[in-house]
């Protein structure tokens, strides 16, 4: 008898959905990637495409995320590789 994880890899590989979800964990990675305190003040909302989108609390916590794009890319790719994402931007 098949396990469900098998048979749910299989479902989501012959649908061709492993990319979306990958990229979606993205989301749920946030707070282990850029740490409690960002986090706290951030909120990874969406993917869209292969843009994160992020709720910042104010101007100087969305300055802190633009000064460490480049490092929290690297990581959150490192996670979700072989998938990428290659942008954040922030909502109203």
């Amino acid at each position: 008898m098949a396990r469900l994880g098998d048979l749910l890899s299989k479902i989501v590989s012959e649908r061709g959905w492993e990319k979306p979800l990958r990229l979606q964990s993205a989301v749920a990675l946030w707070p282990t990637v850029v740490g409690p305190a960002l986090a706290a003040n951030c909120r990874a909302v969406e993917v869209q495409g292969d843009t994160l989108l992020v709720k910042a609390k104010n101007a100087a916590w969305r300055s802190e995320i633009s000064f460490r794009k480049e490092a929290i890319l690297i990581e959150l790719n490192r996670h979700i590789h072989p998938f990428q994402i290659k942008d954040i931007r922030f909502l109203a």
